[in-house]
């Protein structure tokens, strides 16, 4: 089969299969090398990613759970089954809790385990472990897709270039194979000057054998003559790779420490600057809702948000005396070598924010107005640190920008400490659990007629603490029915004093549980407050049990107290929702309320809930109240009531005689 084939064939076919199998083996090795090297690569870029989760989310993740901040723990396990080979995340911590983001597929992957450790007084404390799965299966895919691609395209090139030799090698070789045998049995190479034949001119229409000789020679000539400059020509092209290679070395020092969209120097930057040169104040400023836009207009149009906003924020800074950085995502920084003094600053940072808000955004076709929301620490040991706390207390209280203090380091070490629960248990034993009370504002009456209570914790040395601090840790310690008994006496005491209608928040566990039930009725009955009571009715999860609920809610009305809808319009509310339970009240949400003025969507999301609460009869009351150009939109659309720091912020029991002075 061979010998009918391949021997027997002439010297064309032969060169023609033999380079072609040639071609083939020699594409097949490379390939196969090529194709090693990127698995290799491929599972390299997996240890890569779980190395960045290492250095980049485990120390989050590891906050997040100290202070049992779900929101933020989520959105750090979506960054990471975000990245490019991760798709699922998850972290269970030693209470039995989990949480998971992505999805485990059947196919081969890669695990990871990293235990999630959070040092607290100079001890390492073990929370729990975090599992990521690196996906090999896609990786598998596309290197087949790959090598399927190579081989074709490869084999290709190789047939055709064959193809080419051939007609090549027929033109100008084995046509005159005969001349050249004869030719080759006379021929002397004892005489050098035989050599000579090679300067012989050829004739341009009658060739003999020599004359072909010469020809096939000198075209040899010619060829050796083209091969070394090609030689040559890939050995240049071999120095510039290597020059190349020095290029790419250096581009990606770079890329490790500059944002690659606006330029600027990025978190590892940040950090290596704190610590090789001197810093007196530095600032994180974050882009509210940046998702929003990203999920709205598209992530090329939030790109560049970004660079717009590195432009702004270089723009109105004094770059000879700071520099500007682009943390991840939405995050900007910016560092001070110097400042004149604390109060100045601020006001240079308040400044800053106004400046680079103020105008809308202009992309394509689009106007985009932008709020931020900025930390500040200033001539501090850890400034990374304590400018994210601070970011993250400006977020939490909705406030523009906060500067560290100290009293938040105490605040963090309460959210963080073990003995949390003794600490809450000692609070209400010692009644330091109380009630502060925020008015309600009524755009008919023009004056306060309501009161919400909202609980407080008095430390040992004075300091008023948010339940933001103490609230989860209360349900885990199944401390919290007593708070909410705690409140209904607070209400209690204020509704003897003062002539206010008074909201108290009950959540879905209150309402089922009998102790609190039983407490609340009694409270109401004895004291004869009927009318002068609302129900704030706090969803925080879908409702299961229904039925028990609304009974209750029934038997509440009975009583003659009203009900409320906290938060609505966002999580599991509905309008169904609202007509099922019977509400008298319905509070918008605070998330609707703080951008009305800026949003049209939630402008229009607002309409609609206040003019279904109308056919339904229901009153509508609006949450987080800011400012006078929000309250005046709140009027224009017949909003009911009024909640918010520009109306009043919460005051304290002895403090509430201040309220007949809201106008």
């Amino acid at each position: 089969m061979i010998k009918k084939y391949l021997l027997n064939q002439n010297i064309s076919t032969k060169l023609l299969i033999y380079t072609f199998l040639f071609s083939v083996v020699v594409t097949l090795v490379f390939t196969g090398i090529k194709l090693y090297k990127e698995y290799v690569k491929g599972y390299e870029r997996i240890e890569h990613e779980f190395l960045q989760i290492e250095s980049s989310y485990l120390d989050e993740i590891s906050h997040s759970g100290w202070v049992y901040d779900a929101e933020e723990l989520s959105l750090d396990m979506k960054g990471i089954v975000n990245m490019q080979d991760i798709k699922y995340s998850e972290v269970r911590f030693k209470d039995g809790t989990v949480f998971k983001e992505g999805s485990m597929g059947k196919g081969k992957e890669v695990k990871k385990e990293f235990d999630i450790v959070y040092t607290h007084n100079n001890k390492d404390i073990k929370l729990g472990m975090l599992l990521v799965v690196g996906d090999v299966e896609g990786l598998h895919k596309r290197l087949l897709d790959h090598v399927i691609i190579t081989l074709f395209s490869q084999l290709v090139e190789t047939f055709l270039a064959v193809l080419f030799i051939l007609f090549i090698f027929r033109r100008l070789l084995t046509r005159h194979l005969l001349d050249i045998a004869q030719y080759t049995k006379s021929l002397d190479f004892k005489e050098s000057k035989q050599l000579l034949v090679l300067d012989k001119e050829l004739s341009t229409t009658h060739k003999d054998e020599l004359d072909e000789v010469v020809y096939s020679i000198n075209m040899m000539q010619e060829k050796l003559y083209d091969s070394y400059n090609e030689l040559s020509k890939e050995l240049n092209k071999r120095e510039e790779v290597e020059k190349s290679l020095i290029k790419s070395k250096n581009r990606l020092e770079d890329i490790y420490l500059n944002d690659t969209l606006t330029g600027l120097g990025n978190r590892h930057k940040l950090l290596q600057d704190l610590e090789l040169f001197q810093t007196e104040a530095l600032v994180i400023i974050d882009i509210d809702d940046f998702k929003e836009i990203n999920d709205f207009y598209g992530h090329l149009i939030g790109d560049n948000v970004i660079v717009e906003c590195s432009y702004r924020i270089e723009e109105y800074v004094d770059t000879n005396l700071c520099t500007v950085y682009r943390l991840h995502s939405d995050k900007f920084a910016i560092t001070y070598e110097s400042i004149s003094s604390k109060e100045e600053f601020e006001e240079e940072v308040k400044l800053l924010i106004q400046r680079v808000t103020r105008e809308m955004i202009s992309i394509d076709q689009y106007e985009i107005l932008i709020h931020v929301t900025a930390g500040i620490a200033i001539s501090v040991t850890d400034f990374y640190k304590d400018t994210n706390l601070a970011l993250k207390i400006a977020k939490k209280f909705n406030k523009n920008f906060v500067v560290y203090d100290k009293k938040y380091e105490i605040e963090k070490e309460y959210e963080k400490n073990l003995k949390w629960t003794k600490k809450l248990k000692k609070a209400l034993d010692d009644g330091r659990i109380t009630a502060f009370f925020q008015p309600i504002y009524n755009q008919k009456t023009k004056k306060v007629d309501k009161c919400e209570a909202l609980v407080r914790m008095i430390d040992e040395d004075g300091e008023i603490i948010s339940p933001f601090f103490f609230l989860g840790v209360s349900i885990k310690s199944k401390l919290y029915p007593k708070i909410t008994m705690t409140m209904i006496d607070k209400v209690v005491e204020a509704a003897k004093v003062y002539d206010y209608t008074f909201s108290i928040n009950f959540t879905i566990d209150d309402v089922l549980n009998p102790e609190v039930r039983d407490y609340f009725e009694k409270a109401i009955k004895e004291n004869n407050l009927k009318d002068r009571i609302v129900v704030e009715l706090v969803e925080s999860e879908n409702i299961e049990n229904f039925d028990e609920i609304s009974s209750y809610i029934l038997k509440i009305k009975d009583l003659g107290c009203q009900i409320a809808i906290d938060d609505f319009g966002t999580g599991y509310s509905n309008f169904e929702y609202l007509l099922k339970l019977n509400a008298d009240y319905v509070k918008i949400d605070g998330s609707l309320i703080k951008n009305i003025d800026k949003d049209k969507d939630m402008l229009l999301v607002a309409e609609n809930i206040v003019n279904f609460a109308k056919i339904a009869k229901m009153k509508t009351i609006a949450e987080f109240v800011c400012s006078k150009e929000i309250r005046d939109i709140l009027r224009d659309i017949d909003v009911d009531y009024l909640q918010g720091y520009y109306i009043s912020e919460p005051l304290a029991f002895e403090d509430m005689y201040k309220i007949k002075n809201i106008e």
